[in-house]
């Protein structure tokens, strides 16, 4: 299950329109994300062989090895210009639309639903997922101490999917799921109407958007999506779940 954290309004428009929103790099709360620290900016001498081999399609002459080595030797500064400029392009490029796999989290309450007045939505992970397989990055982040770099030579892909995929342990708490989209793609982007599953309001939720969501829902005809509230504990420092 993931769940989906928004104030009021982003609740109803995400249940209205059917989609959710990918939002740029640039407009995240973390300054690390997308370090550019996490990648090594060089590429091996066996790599830079590979590339050109599979350039042409053949395996390299002893004349061409030599040429291509040498290039390697004398440009290795280039070589890093141009990873970085790569880096920066997929920056620019890349939206991503973020879940968690906890919806007790008072934290994320408070951070992300206006104070406990908006609501939180239940996906089914794989219905939701089968949306976007295949065409982007799907996982779970990463959370960590330090900058650790990652080699292209080495770990190819990996090593930029980490990119998107790794943040602090002091987010660690958000236990979150990503879904990410590169190549400049629309802000919004429509999900399969049976992964959403439910929808639990918060503790601070107004009776009228309560109702309004109730509404939305009975229009569709989304008999299948629960409703629930969130409860605060009487003797302990949580959230509880209710059904309505």
């Amino acid at each position: 299950m993931l769940y989906k954290f928004a104030g009021q309004d982003g609740i109803t428009a995400i249940i209205s329109n059917r989609t959710l929103k990918f939002a740029t790099l640039e407009s995240f709360n973390d300054p690390f994300e997308f370090h550019s620290g996490l990648i090594e900016k060089s590429v091996t001498l066996e790599h830079w062989l590979k590339i050109h081999i599979s350039r042409f399609g053949r395996e390299l002459t002893e004349e061409e090895i030599k040429v291509f080595t040498d290039i390697w030797t004398n440009n290795k500064h280039k070589i890093a210009e141009t990873i970085n400029k790569v880096l920066k392009i997929r920056y620019d490029d890349t939206r991503m639309c973020c879940f968690s796999y906890n919806k007790n989290n008072l934290l994320m309450w408070g951070y992300y639903t206006e104070n406990h007045k908006g609501a939180c939505l239940m996906f089914d992970k794989e219905k939701l997922i089968s949306k976007f397989i295949g065409d982007c990055l799907v996982g779970d982040v990463k959370y960590q101490d330090v900058i650790a770099p990652k080699s292209i030579s080495d770990e190819g892909l990996v090593a930029l999917d980490d990119l998107c995929l790794t943040k602090s342990k002091d987010w660690a708490h958000e236990d979150e799921f990503r879904i990410v989209i590169g190549s400049n793609p629309e802000e919004f982007q429509e999900y399969p109407p049976d992964a959403l599953i439910g929808v639990v309001f918060g503790d601070k939720s107004t009776k009228e958007f309560k109702t309004k969501i109730k509404e939305i829902l009975k229009n569709k005809k989304w008999t299948w999506v629960k409703t629930y509230e969130m409860k605060i504990s009487d003797t302990k420092f949580e959230l509880e779940e209710v059904q309505l």
